[in-house]
């Protein structure tokens, strides 16, 4: 996400419970910071379940969160339209 080479962590993207090898490398801090924020929507996200099709939403919650969060650290969109 950032370029960091340091500190260099594998999330697991869908929860390591629900999608243990799909993975990505973010540093430390974003890696932190990510988990915060899956936690923070909501902790049962994360938690084990046997029910496929509940995995699987959680699945996707979990990488809905992470898609928001990439957003957020993108910033504002540059409108090239204001610089012609």
């Amino acid at each position: 996400m950032c370029g960091s080479t340091s500190s260099v962590e594998e999330h697991h993207i869908g929860g390591r419970n629900h999608a243990p090898d799909f993975t990505i490398p973010l540093c430390r801090s974003h890696h932190q910071a990510v988990s915060i924020a899956i936690e923070r929507a909501g902790p049962e996200i994360m938690e084990v379940t046997t029910d496929k099709a509940e995995r699987l939403r959680r699945i996707v919650m979990a990488v809905s969160i992470l898609q928001w969060y990439v957003c957020q650290e993108l910033g504002e969109p540059v409108n090239d339209a204001k610089t012609k």
